[in-house]
Formats: structure tokens, sequence, C-alpha cells
């Protein structure tokens, strides 16, 4: 008899656990609109019958470095044609063109060699699971170094703030000279 007791408590403990599951867990209130709220007593979570479970959330989607990569330089190559266009509109650039032949060209860089190594080693979070892409690479620097050079890289430079639309001769300029590292002037 002795043995038995235990288990007529662990059954009369289920049966309880039961009835309160499916009798008193659950209090429904009808509303003053034809509805019925179901509210768990357990929780104080109410829902409308006939209750449905919510949408699944939509799942992050993985960072995609080469997807990152390819906005950036979508918006960096948008943003070298601007600076080149704010810098031919500035007076010192058309006295200089109207000058000289067409051996020179046009083109704009940020002006820096690490700048690309930066870039390509930048990583998502380990344990993320939706890393956003660094801001450097959504937001280039709006700052171009600007060039109208030859074949060899000599020529006139300039400093584009494609913000502002500012735009600085950096040939004899010293300090943007040493920012770029420029030692070759005409």
């Amino acid at each position: 008899m002795r043995n038995q007791r235990p288990i007529y408590a662990i059954a009369f403990i289920i049966l309880l656990v039961a009835i309160f599951q499916f009798f008193l867990r659950f209090q429904y209130i009808q509303d003053g609109h034809n509805s019925v709220v179901r509210v768990d007593r357990l929780s104080g979570s109410s829902c409308v019958m006939p209750c449905v479970p919510p949408s699944p959330t939509p799942a992050p989607t993985p960072y995609n470095k080469y997807a990152a990569e390819s906005l950036f330089e979508d918006k960096y190559s948008l943003l070298k044609q601007h600076a080149i266009e704010l810098t031919k509109n500035s007076p010192e650039a058309a006295s200089i063109v109207e000058s000289h032949d067409n051996s020179y060209e046009w083109n704009a860089s940020n002006g820096f060699d690490d700048f690309w190594i930066d870039i390509m080693n930048i990583t998502p979070k380990p344990n993320a699971t939706e890393a956003p892409a660094p801001s450097s690479i959504t937001t280039p620097n709006p700052v171009i170094l600007v060039c109208y050079c030859d074949k060899k890289d000599k020529g006139w430079r300039w400093e584009a703030h494609a913000d502002t639309g500012q735009v600085f001769f950096a040939n004899g300029n010293f300090d943007l000279e040493k920012k770029y590292g420029l030692t070759h002037s005409k």
C-alpha cells in the first residue's frame, strides 16, 4: 500500500494540471462587438477568437561583402564624376584646360593607396546574424582628389568637396601637397 501512494499522488497532480489546463487556464470574455476575447490567466496575454499565431517576423538577410563593395563602387563612381564636374566648372580649371592639348585627361581618386585595402578587409562581426555594411562602405568620403594629368601622372590637381561644392587648387598649396604626398607639380 505504501508503494502505491506516490503513484496516486503523481496521478492526482497530473489530473489537477489537466483540469486547470482544459477548464481554468483561459477566461473567455464577450465584448460588446459580438466577439469573444480569450485571456490566458498564466501569461496575461489575450486574443480575439479564433486565436491564430502571429505571422513570423522576416528573417534577417545575411551580410554580403560583395554586394556592399558593389554598392560602394557605384556610389564612389558617381561621387568621382560629380567631383570632376565641380572641378571642370572652377575658374582655374577652365583656364588650364583652354591652354593645353588633348594629351591630358580628367581622373579622380581619394588620393590614398591604402584606401582600397581598408575597404576589402571589412568583415562582419562573427556572432551577428545580420551585419550592416560599415558606414565607410555605404557613404564614401565626399573629399576627392581630381587630376587633369597626362599619361605620366603629371599635371594639375584639385581637392573637390562633393558635399559642399568647394574646389581647392592643390598645386602649390603646401598643406594639400603634403596631405596627398604630391611631389611633382606643374
